[in-house]
């Protein structure tokens, strides 16, 4: 019901639809609450493509903001959390030197183990 309810008052909103669910991702996935739901309504809402450029988007803004809050105003703390752990201090000295390499080479890291 909530679903469809939903559908029914984006259907009013014009293309205003798109930029309110997409901040409602964003501030979903900055906030760590499972997207999950949110994604697969987005399907849902918007069709298959549509859903799916707007989810891939969201995402992607979604993560230079964690980026950024984790590298500005978090910080102090990730230095705490390195200095009792010498294998992520490791990653974080390696990412200073070559970072995109790294990064790279960390996601895909679950793919070619």
């Amino acid at each position: 019901r909530a679903l469809a309810a939903t559908a029914e008052s984006f259907s009013h909103m014009g293309r205003r639809k798109y930029l309110y669910f997409s901040g409602a991702y964003v501030a979903a996935e900055v906030l760590c609450v499972p997207a999950f739901p949110l994604t697969a309504s987005a399907g849902y809402l918007f069709g298959t493509a549509v859903g799916s450029a707007i989810v891939l988007f969201s995402g992607c803004v979604a993560a230079c903001i964690s980026f950024a809050i984790a590298r500005t105003v978090l910080r102090p703390y990730v230095v705490g959390m390195l200095q009792s752990r010498p294998k992520f201090a490791a990653i974080d000295r390696a990412i200073q030197k070559e970072g995109f390499r790294v990064m790279l080479l960390l996601r895909l890291s679950p793919i070619c183990p």
